[in-house]
């Protein structure tokens, strides 16, 4: 009995575990997510995306990112429309046409 107890409780610590799962990686990274963030959780993801796509800054501080990122994700046809990975680079042009690049 204590066997069949033991096997049922890490089924459902493990269908859990699963289900969590399936969740963060089905999770849209839309406007609606990137708004959720708080704004030291926003630059985090900012330079975790930059290290990982190897983005060219050049110049742009990833603050100027995030303000960027928040004003696109400000109008509310970007919000669920667009992606975070597709606004970056839309964004980063807009950054270095103001800045001149």
């Amino acid at each position: 009995m204590k066997i069949l107890f033991g096997v049922a409780i890490a089924f459902v610590l493990m269908s859990n575990c699963a289900t969590s799962q399936s969740l963060l990686t089905t999770m849209n990274r839309n406007g609606m997510w990137y708004l959720a963030m708080g704004g030291t959780d926003k630059l985090i993801y900012i330079m975790g995306f930059i290290d990982g796509s190897n983005a060219d800054l050049s110049g742009i501080t990833v603050e100027q990112l995030k303000s960027g990122l928040d004003e696109f994700f400000a109008d509310p046809k970007n919000l669920s429309n667009v992606l975070i990975a597709d606004a970056f680079p839309i964004v980063l042009k807009r950054l270095k046409s103001d800045a001149g690049q």
